[in-house]
């Protein structure tokens, strides 16, 4: 990548979804491959009960309630409903898609499902090493779901997209 791109250090995906987490006063947040724990560990600070899931236990971090296993095993018997989901895992647009629907079924009312790799800044990011194929989450989203909103952001090189319900808009409870 050598491209000359301006990458705003401060505004990251973890601020962002900190952000949210405060605003909707999360009680429940889940995430999708934490890999170290970094993203959960700043969220953690916003919300009281995280919850982790990932196939491989490389952890800096502990403050969290953490599942080693896939997200396939983890839905199988989760029954809980958070009211922010962070999809950060396998990068295949089919396991993507998968992950997205077991969230969009557990999910709060009035909540918010991010997904990570979504708008990857190269075609290098596009190797299954890096992004993979999520991006195609975003379209997808779009064709089969249109009681949803979505959003994507160019946040880092490789892209967050936000998603919630339409008629979860705090507006219609007023």
């Amino acid at each position: 990548m050598e491209k000359d791109f301006i990458i705003n250090k401060s505004l990251t995906y973890a601020n962002i979804i900190s952000s949210v987490v405060r605003s909707v006063n999360c009680k429940l947040y889940l995430e999708l491959g934490v890999l170290q724990g970094h993203n959960i560990k700043e969220v953690s600070k916003n919300c009281k009960h995280c919850i982790g899931v990932d196939m491989d236990d490389i952890l800096e971090f502990r403050d969290f309630e953490f599942h080693l296993k896939s997200t396939d095993e983890f839905f199988k018997v989760f029954n809980g409903k958070p009211d922010v989901i962070f999809i950060d895992a396998d990068h295949q647009f089919e396991q993507v898609k998968k992950d997205f629907i077991n969230s969009l079924n557990c999910l709060n009312e009035g909540s918010v499902i991010f997904l990570h790799d979504t708008d990857p800044i190269s075609k290098e990011l596009t190797e299954q090493r890096f992004c993979g194929n999520s991006y195609k989450i975003h379209e997808w989203i779009k064709e089969n779901y249109s009681n949803l909103n979505i959003v994507t952001l160019p946040i880092d090189v490789a892209g967050l997209s936000i998603v919630n319900r339409e008629n979860d808009r705090r507006i219609l409870k007023i």
